[in-house]
């Protein structure tokens, strides 16, 4: 990517294995220019609703997004000797739309993302998270495979 000067490169991250590969390629991006704000945003998709039948709506949303603290909070700590601003994001909703929406609230210059996220199979059939990023952003969006 010679030639690009990036300010602020969002990582979408799920905790899957291209997510990790996707974090990776962004911080080697990131790490040579210490001024490079690297913005780490997770978001909680809504479950369908026999998901909360047994332990209740709520128990449900606050193990999650409990789950979702600790392994941000891990990412940020791993990542505090690199130098660079490090902002990590939790937020609720459709992940597609919310990285686009993210990326442009926060003007960032660079979307990093994996394939496929934790949804797997389902995502072939349905359509999946990056290609609507890819299709609904002016952002470069740089895809790990």
């Amino acid at each position: 990517m010679t030639g690009f000067h990036f300010k602020k490169i969002l990582v979408a991250y799920d905790g899957s294995e291209l997510a990790e590969k996707a974090l990776k390629a962004a911080i080697k991006l990131a790490v040579h220019d210490k001024k490079i704000e690297l913005h780490i945003l997770h978001v909680l998709k809504p479950l369908p609703i026999f998901d909360y039948i047994e332990t209740g709506v709520e128990n449900v949303k606050m193990l999650r997004r409990e789950k979702a603290d600790v392994m941000m909070k891990e990412i940020k700590e791993s990542l505090y000797g690199m130098g660079n601003p490090i902002i990590v994001e939790i937020v609720e909703g459709h992940p597609e739309k919310k990285i686009v929406e993210y990326a442009e609230k926060h003007n960032c210059d660079l979307i990093v993302m994996g394939s496929r996220g934790l949804g797997g199979l389902k995502e072939a059939f349905l359509g999946s998270v990056s290609h609507y990023v890819v299709q609904h952003t002016r952002i470069p969006t740089f895809i790990i495979k």
